[in-house]
């Protein structure tokens, strides 16, 4: 159906970047070459149809992870998530076919501009709610409250979280933080729910949902 789309991920043995593409197919060796030739970090490509306009943009999601919280309060995982916005990324132009039936090699990582490591922490100093974003979406997640009687960790997820477990959470932009964009619950032990909304995409949201499997 027109309505429905479908992500493959694809994460190579003892590797955490992930690479995800509309089609399974379009998922190549020399994909995993380039994603691994570039510093760590989430990488997402947008899966086109090959063809003349199969030129893939790659959407670069700085995620950092820390952990949050105390003895009395317990530690937690907590994210910051910096995405570049469209049409303001970097974009790595690669002919998927090279006329012969094979598949020509993508450029060099020199081709690519991306986030460098500690781009985040810098940007995070620099700027601050009042400055407007116009070239970037900062996302942070959201909170929970301890609730002194219960002496949990509390966070509303309007139902759609069903299980207790590390890996829900959601984001909200930085300076907005009652306003959840992501939302990721657990509803059974082998299914979640995953809410997104403007700046993300589907591809970025899949992204961030993957990167916490392992908490």
């Amino acid at each position: 159906e027109s309505n429905v789309l479908l992500l493959v991920a694809l994460q190579r043995a003892k590797q955490r970047d992930v690479l995800i593409s509309m089609y399974e197919k379009h998922i190549e060796a020399n994909h995993i070459g380039l994603l691994r030739s570039l510093q760590p970090g989430m990488f997402v490509l947008e899966g086109r149809r090959r063809g003349p306009a199969a030129e893939p943009p790659w959407q670069y999601a700085c995620i950092a992870h820390g952990v949050h919280g105390g003895e009395r309060e317990g530690e937690m995982p907590v994210m910051n998530m910096l995405e570049v916005a469209v049409p303001n990324c970097a974009y790595l132009h690669a002919d998927f076919s090279n006329g012969a039936g094979g598949h020509a090699p993508l450029p060099s990582p020199s081709a690519v501009v991306a986030w460098p490591p500690g781009e985040l922490q810098r940007w995070l100093h620099e700027h601050d709610d009042t400055q407007p974003q116009r070239d970037a979406s900062l996302l942070t997640m959201r909170l929970p409250q301890w609730n002194p009687e219960t002496k949990l960790l509390t966070l509303n997820f309007f139902e759609r979280a069903h299980c207790a477990s590390s890996q829900n959470f959601q984001l909200t932009p930085y300076n907005a933080p009652d306003r959840p964009v992501l939302l990721f619950g657990m509803r059974s032990e082998s299914t979640f729910s995953l809410d997104f909304m403007a700046p993300l995409s589907p591809f970025a949201a899949f992204g961030i949902a993957l990167s916490v499997r392992d908490w």
